[in-house]
């Protein structure tokens, strides 16, 4: 079993999260490498889709699992879910460690304790001059794949 799937099935079990979602991670993210980031919250797990400029961010398994715990002994209420600020500290860190120059514009939960955040990075344009700002889902296939 493939470790997004086996993620899935965690979020399934631990969180009530529906089929719909478990779907869509496993059509966005089942071929994605896995990368991990180092916070002071967590030991994120990274999946990043830099041709769509969005990436997805899961807290370790230890936590995923505490996370699932404590959702499941309060009736999968909010209490103990980890905050967005959280993961997108993760999100920031693990772009600044590619060495590309991107921005965070949105993040939304997807299951707990998965994210998705879409971002932007600036491209140097091939004549010099000064950088542009894009999202890969506004440029060519060509050019959203430098």
């Amino acid at each position: 079993m493939r470790l997004i799937e086996a993620v899935c099935l965690l979020l399934v079990g631990a969180t009530g999260a529906g089929c719909a979602t478990v779907q869509y991670i496993s059509r966005n993210y089942a071929d994605v490498p896995v990368a991990t980031v180092e916070t002071p919250y967590d030991n994120f797990r990274v999946y990043d889709r830099p041709g769509d400029g969005r990436m997805m961010i899961t807290s370790s398994f230890g936590s995923a699992i505490g996370q699932g715990v404590v959702a499941g002994l309060t009736y999968n209420s909010a209490i103990g879910a980890t905050p967005k600020y959280v993961f997108q500290e993760g999100v920031e860190k693990y772009l600044a460690g590619t060495g590309r120059r991107c921005s965070v514009t949105d993040g939304y939960l997807l299951a707990q304790p998965q994210w998705e955040f879409r971002y932007t990075c600036e491209v140097v344009a091939p004549v010099g001059g000064k950088p542009l700002q894009h999202s890969a889902l506004d440029l060519p296939a060509t050019v959203a794949a430098l």
